[in-house]
């Protein structure tokens, strides 16, 4: 079993057995500022020596972000077009923009489920339950901010739409879907 090691500039230098006694018994020598911060596990560098490592969180990859903007890009692709038919149908903006934001909440959950956050769990009913308000919530929030961009202010549909998804993407879905949906599966 390898020993716990701090790196220290220019070599190793091991734990001091005095600071290990002084945590045994409750003491503590970090600033309060540093007891805030997440404590640091060790674990081996590729070089072979023990570094300190921040834990990694289940369920949050490098890539979620991003391949969760392009499961939400491909998703916007198939929410615009029902947007675009609706309304050249006669539908209203706000019922349009709820009804597209619905449809493409289906093309979402299964590239979020299976390629974004890499969820290899079964599809519950208590995950479709979570997503289906994280999708209803995100809707309403289209059809408000659509109301608003469009209507209100005149900019026209497709860069008012393509622009509140963004916004509503960064603001409220990831991180909805990240916490609420998917924070089971693991990176």
């Amino acid at each position: 079993m390898l020993s716990r090691e701090r790196v220290v500039a220019g070599g190793q230098q091991p734990a001091s057995n005095a600071r290990r006694d002084q945590a045994a018994r409750g003491g503590s020598r970090r600033t309060p500022e540093a007891q805030r911060r997440p404590v640091l596990r060790h674990g081996p560098s590729e070089h072979g020596t023990y570094v300190a490592r921040r834990p990694r969180r289940e369920g949050r990859s490098p890539r979620s972000l991003p391949a969760a903007a392009l499961g939400g890009g491909i998703a916007t692709a198939v929410d615009v077009t029902t947007l675009v038919l609706l309304v050249h149908a006669g539908v209203a903006v706000a019922l349009a923009a709820f009804s597209g934001a619905t449809i493409g909440a289906v093309t979402c959950f299964a590239w979020n489920k299976y390629v974004a956050f890499r969820d290899r769990s079964p599809i519950t009913v208590q995950q479709l339950g979570r997503f289906g308000i994280v999708a209803v919530a995100t809707a309403l929030l289209m059809a408000f901010a659509m109301h608003v961009v469009a209507v209100k202010l005149g900019v026209p549909l497709v860069p008012a739409k393509l622009g509140c998804s963004a916004a509503v993407f960064l603001a409220w879905t990831f991180p909805a879907q990240r916490r609420l949906v998917f924070q089971g599966a693991t990176s």
